[in-house]
């Protein structure tokens, strides 16, 4: 008799549940909004003088965003996402998506386009969500490939900005995007533009 009774309950309550929450999902119709997006905040080089004196260089340090900064990111080391996200329902997933121009050595060969697309940490369920520090690619200064049957390296263009997308979804499926331009810039360069300052 027990079990006839829970199939009972789990036959009306189940249906109800569903349908509860369902209609939740189908009333949230609006955008999640994505704000404070910064990539690779408050990172470093250290580097040192002829003298032999340890400098560092601090970059988009949070005490001195600016508006409308270009981030700097330095080749070789890891691109990290930091974000606020929020929804008036529940978050879902976000992704960062992007393309890195590479350009050979010869000028008979195109120019290497690598598009990467990578998730980014568990917002699911959440209303709002900070992002601190979220691992994304580590973008290598080199590409190596076999063109002709001859290898030919490509080196990254760091002449452009790169345009990385942000694209946040909450669980009705609604998202929206914003587009953030970075600079890739090599540690020498960053070095010989900053270190004196």
């Amino acid at each position: 008799m027990r079990y006839f009774c829970l199939f009972i309950l789990s036959v009306f309550l189940l249906p109800l549940l569903y349908f509860s929450c369902a209609k939740v999902e189908e009333d949230d119709k609006n955008k999640p909004t994505l704000s404070d997006i910064h990539f690779n905040i408050n990172d470093t080089i250290v580097y040192y003088t002829k003298d032999g004196v340890r400098k560092t260089i601090r970059l988009n340090d949070s005490l001195y965003l600016e508006a409308g900064r270009t981030d700097t990111i330095p080749v070789g080391k890891w691109l990290y996402i930091s974000a606020h996200f929020a929804d008036d329902v529940a978050l879902s997933t976000f992704t960062v998506r992007g393309k890195v121009v590479y350009k050979s050595t010869k000028t008979n060969v195109k120019d290497s386009i690598m598009e990467f697309v990578r998730p980014g940490r568990n917002i699911f369920g959440e209303k709002e969500k900070y992002v601190f520090r979220n691992r994304l690619i580590q973008i290598q200064d080199t590409l190596r490939a076999s063109i002709n049957n001859t290898m030919t390296n490509f080196f990254i263009d760091t002449d452009r900005p790169i345009d990385l997308f942000v694209v946040c979804m909450d669980k009705a499926g609604n998202k929206d995007s914003v587009q953030v331009p970075v600079r890739m810039l090599r540690r020498s360069e960053i070095i010989s533009a900053l270190g004196n300052k």
